[in-house]
């Protein structure tokens, strides 16, 4: 098996790609969700088991892991090309809504929470830096915009993942990456406790190898079954419910989301490799607004928070229905406004700035 498998690395990759779309909407809204319950949550009291919702960001994380796999198996780029379209991807909407969250305080104090980032929180942020604010908790290293915590996992993965890249033999590549991945890992957990180093190199990393493997699987001419994909998913979304705090960065979220999040997504492909996942034009447009959704949900949750205080909804059950309602309808509207007229154009000009000449792009991907 192990050698089957081994050998598909040198395959073309299939494109696996509605699935994956599909999937970004769910993670993205996954996590709307999580932060609206949790401001819902001062109000009236939500069931402990929707707090599993956080694991969306897992769910990103296995995606990543697979996409990044698929993109360079098919184009071959060179370190530095594959570390510039990563860069002119993610960097440029980043970047922006940091910044705005910045200048938040001068608009509403009431929307910015009173959270005042200083000179060095925000450089560090900028340069997927971690860096623990007073804010925050020991051991937690945030950056000033909160979602930006996953980017910095992100750019740490696709930095080990640039380095691989060197790798010309996809079969050594592949076991090159899994195994910098865990290597990574060992010396995090060896790492003194609460500190900086614990929180990067920590356990969450290895849900980019599950992502990994699962892009490597996907080359192989052998299938699970379709009811066996579909059983697998709805039994991984169950498990995951099932444990409704699961921590940050650790084991136990590595455990209890991230091996879950790899059958979620394993499943979603094999479902799609039957031919079993029709296209939908909406949900596809919601996909490629999901990183835009990602980054711009907590400004919409707080803007309509504001309103439901001023509007005095929270009182009623009915309300508090409609709050979640109206966020998850008011993040998608935004985060589509948002990917079209701010994030896509700030990626084409980051492109011409870095890469000029070079159309070609490597798949989006979301944090």
């Amino acid at each position: 098996m192990l050698r089957r498998v081994l050998n598909a690395v040198q395959v073309r990759r299939e494109d696996l790609i509605v699935s994956i779309q599909y999937l970004r909407v769910v993670a993205a809204s996954m996590i709307l969700f999580f932060h609206a319950m949790s401001t819902a949550g001062a109000h009236a009291t939500m069931p402990n088991m929707l707090s599993a919702s956080a694991a969306g960001v897992d769910i990103f994380f296995v995606i990543s892991g697979f996409i990044m796999w698929q993109s360079t198996a098919r184009s071959d780029p060179s370190p530095v090309e594959f570390l510039r379209r990563r860069l002119a991807r993610i960097a440029p909407f980043y970047w922006f809504m940091t910044l705005l969250m910045c200048a938040t305080p001068l608009i509403s104090g009431t929307l910015s929470r009173g959270l005042v980032p200083n000179v060095e929180h925000t450089f560090a942020s900028l340069a997927f830096i971690p860096w623990h604010s007073q804010r925050d908790d020991a051991g937690i290293f945030f950056p000033a915009y909160t979602p930006g915590w996953t980017l910095n996992f992100e750019m740490s993965f696709y930095l080990m993942f640039a380095a691989c890249l060197w790798i010309a033999d996809r079969r050594r590549r592949f076991l090159a990456s899994i195994a910098a991945l865990g290597a990574i890992v060992l010396i995090g957990l060896a790492a003194p406790e609460k500190s900086a180093a614990a929180w990067a190199m920590s356990p969450i990393l290895l849900e980019f190898a599950g992502g990994i493997c699962i892009g490597v699987w996907a080359g192989t001419q052998g299938k699970l079954s379709a009811p066996l994909a579909a059983i697998m998913m709805i039994a991984a979304l169950v498990a995951m419910a099932s444990t409704p705090e699961a921590g940050f960065v650790g084991a136990d979220r590595l455990i209890h989301w991230g091996i879950p999040a790899c059958f979620i997504v394993l499943g979603a492909v094999e479902l799609e490799r039957h031919q079993l996942v029709p296209r939908w034009p909406a949900l596809l447009l919601a996909g490629d607004a999901s990183y835009a959704l990602y980054l711009t949900h907590l400004f919409v949750i707080g803007a309509c928070a504001i309103a439901w205080h001023a509007l005095h909804l929270w009182t009623t059950t009915v309300g508090v229905l409609a709050f979640f309602v109206v966020t998850f309808a008011a993040g998608q509207f935004i985060a589509i406004l948002a990917h079209r007229h701010i994030e896509l154009p700030l990626n084409e000009s980051a492109r011409r700035l870095l890469t000029p000449g070079n159309a070609a792009t490597v798949a989006p991907v979301q944090p």
